[in-house]
């Protein structure tokens, strides 16, 4: 399987070049760091895409549903401990 070359229209490259051009005037040091991070890796190939498959299986529908679940019951109750804290605190 060949590896994807990725190619940019002129406008997406000239839109490139004015944020190249507004980071290096409002954040120089931060351009100095991605200039210097450029060079490190310049000769390194690209990383090869790991597939989600793994990812999907580890989340499955019932972890997803558990998870949804306790976040929901987690939620509910703290809307109602804060509305009774609210309403106690009316009275006082």
């Amino acid at each position: 399987m060949g590896e994807a070359v990725l190619s940019l229209s002129s406008r997406e490259q000239q839109i490139l070049a004015r944020i190249g051009e507004e980071l290096a005037r409002t954040a120089p040091a931060l351009m100095s760091l991605l200039t210097f991070f450029n060079r490190l890796v310049s000769d390194e190939d690209m990383p090869a895409r790991r597939p989600m498959r793994r990812l999907r299986r580890r989340l499955s529908a019932a972890t997803l549903t558990w998870s949804f679940v306790a976040l929901w019951s987690t939620m509910t109750a703290g809307m109602i401990t804060t509305a009774l804290v609210l309403s106690s605190a009316g009275h006082a």
